[in-house]
């Protein structure tokens, strides 16, 4: 509780960015790290989770309807 929403230091953003990335498959750490910067970018601009959350529900939900219209399940 003793850090403010939004703070960060160079540390913070790459562990960060690294355990988002460990959470995917190996097929999909290159835009991990990517994805995982922006969400870091997004939580200091805006200061909140829920907006990290709500980013990322909305990126998997367009993504699942991508790999549906298109039939390319390798994405998934």
């Amino acid at each position: 509780r003793d850090v403010e929403p939004g703070a960060w230091s160079f540390w913070a953003v790459v562990i960060s960015t690294l355990i988002f990335t460990a959470g995917h498959h190996t097929g999909e750490w290159v835009p991990s790290v990517f994805y995982g910067f922006l969400m870091t970018v997004l939580w200091v601009i805006r200061k909140d989770l829920l907006s990290c959350m709500v980013a990322h529900g909305v990126t998997n939900f367009a993504l699942a309807g991508y790999i549906k219209y298109t039939g390319k399940w390798g994405f998934w």
